[in-house]
């Protein structure tokens, strides 16, 4: 699929609506409650409105094969996952469009997200996040790994290693034995918040 639209912006857009119209279906037939709530998520050009919808209703007449969107996302995507962790709290928030007070997602909608997160290739950490409605963490997972100067292939043991190396690099007690000026030892504050940031984020990500 992504062979033959070229592009991943395109990949991503076709994948979204495919992806919503089929969790929508996966718990029974389509209502109007979670139409409206991916219109309100997705804001489309007028031109492609129509387009749009056909796709939607074409997408939402079988839901057993979303494993081939979903996994081809997740391999376009798989450097960056930023715009995958954005489209399933979409997904999620579809989902609990029509969801009752003090009731539970549908059983079919849970097994659809939870596979759907797992094509995706998000870290095991991050599905406690998406299922209980928790916020983002401030710091990408991708932007997390580059401040910490690691590929996201590096081991649990490897992340640790490198975070205590920067942790004894740049802890404040360094800093303060050093002639820094007061922009300096600023500067060295926000290096110890960006390495601990990513540290917290790859640790929930991974469970650590």
């Amino acid at each position: 699929m992504a062979a033959l639209l070229g592009k991943t912006d395109q990949l991503f857009a076709i994948g979204l609506v495919v992806l919503s119209a089929k969790l929508s279906k996966s718990d029974g037939p389509v209502n109007r409650t979670e139409i409206a709530c991916f219109k309100q998520l997705f804001q489309f050009p007028p031109d492609n409105v129509r387009e749009i919808g056909m796709l939607f209703d074409q997408a939402r007449l079988r839901v057993d094969d979303f494993e081939m969107y979903a996994r081809e996302l997740g391999r376009a995507f798989r450097h960056d996952p930023s715009p995958l962790e954005n489209l399933l709290t979409a997904l999620f928030t579809i989902a609990r469009s029509d969801v009752r007070l003090g009731q539970d997602l549908d059983p079919a909608e849970i097994r659809f997200l939870r596979r759907t997160h797992q094509l995706f290739g998000l870290p095991p950490g991050s599905w406690d996040r998406f299922y209980e409605g928790r916020p983002p963490p401030a710091t990408h997972a991708a932007e997390a790994y580059r401040i910490l100067g690691l590929d996201p292939s590096a081991s649990d043991a490897e992340v640790k290693s490198r975070w205590r190396a920067l942790i004894r690099q740049h802890h404040p007690d360094i800093a303060r034995q050093q002639p820094l000026s007061d922009a300096g030892r600023r500067e060295a504050d926000d290096r110890m918040a960006q390495i601990n940031g990513a540290w917290d984020r790859i640790k929930r990500d991974r469970r650590l």
